[in-house]
C-alpha cells in the first residue's frame, strides 16, 4: 500500500484509490492546516488529525486489496481491473457492504490513533454526533430494510456529505448528514469485540450480520 500526501488537488479531506491492483491512501494537506480558508476550500482541519484520516484510509485499501481480505468491494475492484470507482462500487455493492466498510475503518482508526475525541473519528462536529447516538435506535431501525439493497440513492442518503435534507428522509425524519459512518461502526462493533480489528478490516459483510445476530440473541436470551 502507498501513502500520498497531496496539496490543492482534493475536495475532500482525505480518501483511498486503487491503482493496477495497489492501494493507495492519500490526505490533502490544504484541509489540515487548523484554520478554514475560503479561497483554497480548506477545512481547517488540525494537523494532528492526519494520523486518524490516514489509519481510515489505509484501512479501506486494505479491504480492497488484501489477499486475505474477504469483503465484496475487493470482488468488485478485482472485476474493474484492479481499480476502485467511488460511483461503481455505490452501484454495486450492497448498503450493508458500504457501511461496514466505512465502520471498519473508523474502528481502525480508533485502534491505531487512540485518544482523540469521539466524533472526530466519524468527521462529525459535537452536536452531529450527539444527534446520531440520540437516534440510535430510530437509525439501526430505518437502515434494516435497506441493507441488503443496491443503489447509489443509498450511498448519497448514508455516507455522502452536502445531500439535500429531501434525499436524507427517511421514517419520517431528516437522517444527519452521513449517518452511515455511527451506523457503520455499530454494524461492526460485535464482530470486533469477538475478533479483533485486523480480521474485522478484512472480514465479509455476512461475518458482521452473523455477530450482530449472536450478539443480539445473548441480549434476548
Amino acid at each position: 500500500m502507498d501513502l500520498y500526501l497531496m496539496v490543492g488537488v482534493g475536495a475532500a479531506n482525505a480518501g483511498e484509490l486503487v491503482v493496477g491492483g495497489r492501494g493507495i491512501a492519500f490526505v490533502c494537506l490544504e484541509h489540515f492546516t487548523g484554520r478554514a480558508n475560503p479561497h483554497t476550500y480548506g477545512l481547517g482541519l488540525a494537523p494532528h488529525l492526519l494520523s486518524l484520516w490516514i489509519a481510515h484510509e489505509a484501512a479501506h485499501a486494505i479491504r480492497y486489496t488484501s489477499p486475505t481480505s474477504r469483503a465484496d468491494l475487493r470482488r468488485l475492484v478485482a472485476e474493474l481491473r484492479g481499480s476502485y470507482d467511488y460511483w461503481d462500487t455505490g452501484s454495486r455493492a450492497t448498503l450493508r457492504e458500504l457501511l461496514v466498510n466505512e465502520g471498519a475503518a473508523v474502528a481502525a482508526a480508533q485502534a491505531a490513533a487512540p485518544g482523540f475525541e469521539p466524533w472526530e473519528y466519524f468527521g462529525y462536529a459535537r452536536r452531529q454526533f450527539r444527534r446520531c447516538r440520540e437516534l440510535d435506535a430510530f437509525l439501526r431501525r430505518v437502515v434494516a430494510p435497506e441493507l441488503d439493497q443496491r443503489g447509489l440513492g443509498l450511498r448519497l442518503r448514508y455516507l455522502s456529505g452536502g445531500t439535500r435534507a429531501t434525499a436524507r428522509l427517511a421514517g419520517g425524519k431528516v437522517l444527519p448528514e452521513r449517518s452511515g459512518y455511527y451506523l457503520g461502526l455499530r454494524l461492526v462493533e460485535p464482530y470486533l469485540a469477538e475478533a479483533g480489528i485486523a480480521s474485522a478490516v478484512r472480514a465479509a459483510a455476512p461475518d458482521f450480520q452473523k455477530a450482530d445476530e449472536r450478539a443480539l440473541g445473548m441480549q434476548t436470551a
